[in-house]
């Protein structure tokens, strides 16, 4: 990332797709949910995942459909430190493989960034 130049006015950037959902993986969660996901039109999915990206494989089959679909999907950790890193382990390489993306963030700084750069390409 860049330093802004001191001498250069800020560049607000307010066009937001608010086309972005929050899914966070539980051992319960139903893998359907991602049909509903791109029934309903969503852009993007920011998945807060296990660990390092942990995702239920039948729930990351469906995941990668999306984003087949052109649904931008993100992984971020659940946990308090580390973040989300796909390259790993084997199942987490699956995941990367399927056009998941791994953000090093919070989930609410994730959910921010991608309505941004979603929005920006509107």
């Amino acid at each position: 990332m860049q330093t802004p130049d001191p001498h250069t006015p800020p560049i607000l950037r307010d066009k937001l797709c608010e086309d972005v959902f929050y899914l966070k993986i539980t051992p319960q969660i139903h893998p359907d949910i991602a049909d509903f996901l791109l029934e309903k039109g969503y852009k993007g999915v920011i998945c807060e995942c296990y660990g390092l990206g942990g995702i239920p494989s039948a729930l990351l089959e469906k995941l990668g459909a999306l984003v087949t679909g052109g649904v931008r999907v993100i992984a971020v950790s659940q946990c308090l430190q580390g973040g989300a890193n796909l390259q790993i382990y084997a199942a987490h390489k699956r995941a990367a493989d399927l056009g998941i993306e791994a953000w090093n963030m919070t989930g609410a700084g994730a959910l921010a960034r991608l309505m941004l750069e979603l929005g920006e390409m509107m």
